[in-house]
């Protein structure tokens, strides 16, 4: 695959072990320890351990590398958010606090609830929280897949 630029990067890992993982097994944070016991633990362990690989994919990117394609919009020009996003670090630093805050608001809510607490949809459809935490999962590890193959493609950088 070739950049905008036509320039095809030098495939990379920060890993001295093995050459497809993103970092040495015992430098990956991902791992927390944590003991998979019952379903909750081992939900929220798989969520919280694909929202840190989509951030280690982003970690050290500029904000030209994370923002520097001039591409058509996607989104609807009612949702002006999305005008002025560009290479600009304020703009990338406000974009992750504003997610971090996200995922701080999203757990506190989950701490309160059981697994099998029902939410009411848009349509008045329920779904428990146990569908809604591996729907989650499911839309990271989908990005986090995108965001990976989008790494490669601007520096090289290879990882499971």
């Amino acid at each position: 695959m070739a950049t905008s630029e036509g320039v095809v990067p030098d495939r990379w890992s920060a890993s001295s072990v093995y050459p497809d993982m993103w970092a040495d097994p015992d430098k990956d944070p991902r791992d927390s320890g944590t003991p998979l016991t019952d379903e909750r633990s081992t939900l929220l362990e798989y969520l919280r351990a694909y929202r840190l690989t989509l951030e280690l994919k982003c970690a050290d990117l500029s904000p030209e590398q994370l923002a520097g394609e001039d591409a058509p919009k996607r989104y609807p020009a009612e949702q002006e958010q999305w005008d002025g996003a560009g290479a600009d670090a304020a703009i990338v630093d406000e974009g992750w606090r504003a997610w971090r805050e996200e995922v701080t608001f999203a757990d506190a809510v989950i701490d309160g609830m059981t697994m099998d607490a029902n939410g009411t949809m848009r349509d008045g459809n329920t779904l428990q929280l146990r569908e809604v935490l591996v729907h989650m999962i499911e839309e990271y590890a989908r990005h986090c897949g995108h965001a990976d193959l989008i790494r490669e493609c601007i520096d090289g950088r290879v990882g499971q």
